[in-house]
């Protein structure tokens, strides 16, 4: 598994266990809209209800009462919580069809008709990414959301080589941002198909979290060989489950690979794929030496209540470069997060140049 992803895969799963999955799933319309309507129907009893329309994708969760054995009512509140905003009356036959009316709190009254919504007909688009597989069968309300979301809302826009620029584009409604070069070469398509394919899983995060959860970009170096990405993620699903972490990712734009950081940085013993996966002590040999390497800086982090020695330094992905800097990120604990991304992490490349790797050396210290 990539690393990059195993804080976002184990808060999704934190999550995922505490929701209840909807057995109706319906799509139709709301007057001329098309919408998206879910709920849990068990024992004659209304559940976890939600609506989103088509244009916006906001999700509306719904307070909803069985009227009878097959007539149902779905509403929302104000804001205030004092009184009716909308409501939805429909009737359901041969658990197929609903059909009824959507009423506004200002009198206006439209249709709303729905079917139910086959989702194994769906061709998703995100549905090589295996959580989306998991959502499938445990949060269909989910699969269908993420089926077709786009990333169209250009946020910002770096670089202008010789035609080639990268653009951060968000979902409208999430806010989730991802990835998309005007250059769009094989390994360009390579690198926002893996942004893409984050942004998703973010999604999901940010479905099943409530009030907050926050995705941001800063691309800290895009150059011709090279693209280097801060992400920044915060959330706060209510009580005490709300903290933030900074992840660094950087790709070979050449093949739109990512890059570890073993294949930047050389000592006497590499650390080889195979050590990676099947040998601790290389590991830990290696964070050893880059401690020795860093050990000046480190010990100047120390200065300002980061203790950074006693940290999990060694990541595959837990770093980022700019221009100039390898930018370490190491693994502090929420009592001290006030420390991650401390700028007395990281190093020149000028001053580590005999233990760049020769592939990177030129670009790197050109």
């Amino acid at each position: 598994m990539i690393k990059i992803k195993h804080v976002l895969l184990v808060l999704f799963s934190i999550l995922l266990k505490d929701i209840k999955s909807q057995n109706y799933i319906f799509e139709g319309r709301i007057g001329s809209n098309r919408a998206i309507l879910a709920f849990d129907l068990s024992e004659n009893e209304l559940n976890e209800a939600f609506y989103y329309l088509e244009k916006n994708k906001t999700i509306i969760p719904l307070i909803s009462v069985v009227l009878d054995t097959n007539n149902f009512l779905f509403y929302t509140m104000d804001a205030n919580m004092e009184d009716t905003f909308s409501k939805i009356f429909v009737t359901m036959k041969d658990f197929r069809t609903l059909t009824g009316t959507f009423e506004s709190n200002d009198g206006l009254i439209i249709s709303a008709n729905f079917n139910f919504f086959d989702i194994t007909k769906i061709k998703h688009k995100f549905g090589n990414i295996a959580l989306i597989d998991e959502l499938k069968k445990e949060v269909p309300f989910q699969y269908v959301y993420t089926a077709d979301v786009d990333f169209t809302e250009r946020i910002e826009q770096y670089g202008f080589l010789k035609g080639d620029s990268v653009i951060v584009n968000v979902e409208k409604n999430t806010r989730i941002p991802s990835l998309i070069f005007k250059n769009r070469t094989i390994p360009n398509q390579k690198i926002s198909d893996f942004c893409d394919s984050l942004a998703i899983e973010h999604i999901v995060s940010f479905l099943s979290c409530e009030p907050e959860y926050k995705v941001s970009i800063k691309i800290t170096r895009f150059d011709a060989k090279i693209i280097s990405l801060l992400y920044f993620v915060k959330w706060n699903c209510g009580y005490s489950d709300k903290d933030f972490y900074y992840q660094g990712i950087t790709f070979d734009r050449n093949t739109g690979e990512l890059m570890r950081l073993n294949d930047i940085l050389y000592f006497d013993k590499p650390l080889s794929d195979t050590a990676i996966l099947n040998d601790s002590s290389n590991i830990i040999d290696y964070e050893k030496q880059i401690r020795k390497l860093l050990q000046n800086q480190f010990n100047d982090a120390t200065v300002n209540n980061c203790y950074v020695l006693n940290k999990i330094i060694f990541d595959q992905q837990n770093y980022y470069l700019t221009n100039s800097e390898l930018q370490f990120l190491p693994t502090f604990e929420k009592a001290e997060s006030s420390c991650r991304n401390n700028i007395n992490t990281s190093i020149m490349f000028s001053e580590i140049k005999n233990n760049i790797t020769p592939k990177y050396k030129s670009i790197l210290i050109p």
